[in-house]
């Protein structure tokens, strides 16, 4: 599996050095990765990172435009197959990118676990579209959930 991986940085570069060390610290037995940073306008300094492309734009293109900036570089690397996005304060756990080789899908998402305002932790397994109002509704638990597929998301 050749994987792109895509970090948008724009802010807390202790948060983007920290999705990076959870990246390197996963089992990639059988992935071959390259990793695009794209800097969304900060001009940060990452320091000095083997086997980064740092993707540097001159100002905020919010989310979409930075990402369409990493993807663009991403895929004219035609040996990429697959492509994975993430928020500059995603953590993954070491076990991440093995259970993504066994996902049967095209496209996938993951659980966001996440802390709600009362402090409680919630799992998002992403949401369901109602077609005739267009509004959506968040499929979110308390306790977690090693099926997600079960609740039938629209998105994730």
């Amino acid at each position: 599996m050749n994987l792109a991986v895509l970090i948008l940085h724009f802010g807390d570069v202790k948060k983007t050095l920290d999705c990076l060390s959870s990246i390197e610290k996963t089992d990639k037995t059988g992935i071959k990765m390259q990793i695009y940073l794209i800097d969304n306008g900060t001009g940060a300094d990452f320091g000095i990172k083997k086997n980064i492309i740092i993707i540097r734009n001159e100002k905020n293109l919010g989310f979409a435009g930075g990402m369409n900036r990493g993807l663009d570089k991403a895929l004219k690397n035609k040996k990429n197959d697959y492509f994975l996005v993430l928020n500059n304060d995603t953590l993954l756990p070491v076990n991440f990118f093995q259970k993504l080789k066994l996902t049967e899908f095209d496209i996938t998402g993951a659980v966001i676990k996440f802390k709600s305002a009362s402090g409680k932790w919630v799992y998002d397994y992403g949401g369901l579209l109602n077609s005739w109002t267009g509004r959506s509704e968040h499929i979110e638990k308390t306790v977690y959930d090693p099926n997600p597929v079960k609740y039938k998301p629209d998105y994730f």
